[in-house]
């Protein structure tokens, strides 16, 4: 009997310690060739609690959508926001952003210099250490 509730014993003990790994997660952080390419681009970018909207300025819906995470996030105060906007017509972007009164700063991309940075429609969240943190803004529809 005793050698039962040793072999138990070492059987729990292995599979304790084939689950202990899955108990960190991985942390994904933003490289530094990405870091130090928006801190060139954005203007007061300083990667520590950032957010990032990289967006279509033609389309209605994500203008929208920088005005939703605007008004949320600024009664927070959490982060510092950056809106980057690819348009064709940055006349009409500023007529929309105007119109629902937005307040944040919107570059506005002249030659894809954002392309290779930053994921088109996406948003990321940035905490210490380059940390990049999931968010509930993706799952907002665009486009």
């Amino acid at each position: 009997m005793k050698i039962y509730s040793k072999i138990r014993a070492y059987y729990k003990l292995c599979v304790l310690l084939l689950l202990l790994p899955g108990c960190n997660a991985p942390v994904n952080r933003m490289n530094n060739t990405t870091y130090n390419e928006l801190s060139t681009l954005l203007s007061g970018f300083k990667g520590n609690n950032s957010l990032i909207y990289y967006f279509d300025g033609d389309c209605s819906i994500c203008i929208g959508k920088v005005k939703y995470i605007e008004s949320n996030e600024l009664k927070k105060g959490e982060f510092n926001l950056f809106f980057i906007a690819r348009t064709r017509d940055p006349a009409m972007l500023k007529f929309n952003t105007d119109a629902l009164k937005i307040k944040s700063h919107i570059t506005i991309e002249k030659n894809d210099e954002y392309a290779n940075a930053l994921k088109f429609n996406e948003i990321i969240m940035i905490k210490e250490d380059k940390v990049i943190v999931p968010n509930s803004y993706n799952s907002l529809p665009s486009e």
